[in-house]
């Protein structure tokens, strides 16, 4: 399972600007995704990437849509066995997928746009308002019962977690707080983006980078240009 954010703001899309607000109608959306939200169906798009409380801001109604849906989805696996009849163990891990997945997918209603990657692993897709505490808050209101593992990645810049004691602090509380809310596992990524852009223009001098991609480790100047772009557009968080 990958991409939880683009599944659960999708629903919550079409529950709140459809059946909520009467935005406009389900064909409207569809016609506005077949036309990857141009050619005069700007202004739905417009309305859904200014949506509020999408998952990931520690809204306790997108978080309890996200946890109903994963629940659900996870434990469908539990009719099925491999052709080994073992069990199938489900996990939250992107590794790549979600950047070839997106490349050969259309557009989806929480406006992502067709052919740009998915949100990685168990991220929220960048629609962070609430810093890094909604973020964490929304990913610790899973169920992980159903999951064998799970990778959550968070970009901090360095100032966020180091510049001060008051700062660290805040980090290790905001840490603690996560695992005793029921959080599974943290991949934090601190780096700046002006450093990230950086590396792309002159990689030479940057060797040294290592960011977190999709539950792995990697030097940001080995990897490909869409991979860089995807974890250069993920949120920044510059405090606690």
């Amino acid at each position: 399972m990958t991409s939880i954010a683009n599944t659960v703001d999708s629903l919550f899309t079409i529950k709140k600007l459809i059946f909520e607000q009467k935005r406009f109608t389900f064909k409207e959306l569809i016609d506005a995704i077949d036309n990857n939200f141009g050619n005069g169906y700007e202004k739905i798009h417009k309305m859904i990437m200014n949506l509020k409380g999408k998952w990931g801001n520690g809204n306790p109604e997108s978080d309890e849509l996200a946890k109903k849906v994963m629940k659900h989805l996870f434990e469908e696996t539990y009719k099925y066995k491999t052709f080994k009849n073992g069990f199938v163990a489900p996990f939250i891990n992107s590794m790549t997928t979600h950047t070839y997945d997106g490349r050969i997918s259309i557009a989806t209603p929480d406006g992502r746009f067709a052919g740009k990657p998915f949100a990685a692993s168990c991220n929220p897709y960048n629609v962070e308002e609430r810093g890094p505490t909604g973020v964490l808050r929304s990913v610790s209101a899973l169920d992980y019962e159903h999951v064998m593992g799970c990778a959550v990645n968070i970009r901090m810049h360095p100032s966020g977690i180091g510049k001060t004691e008051d700062a660290k602090k805040k980090w290790i509380a905001l840490i603690k707080t996560y695992f005793d809310l029921g959080g599974e596992q943290l991949q934090p990524t601190v780096v700046s983006t002006q450093v990230l852009k950086a590396a792309q223009q002159n990689p030479e001098l940057y060797r040294n980078i290592i960011v977190k991609v999709g539950g792995y480790s990697a030097y940001f100047t080995d990897l490909g240009k869409e991979i860089q772009d995807e974890i250069i557009s993920r949120t920044e968080h510059t405090r606690i």
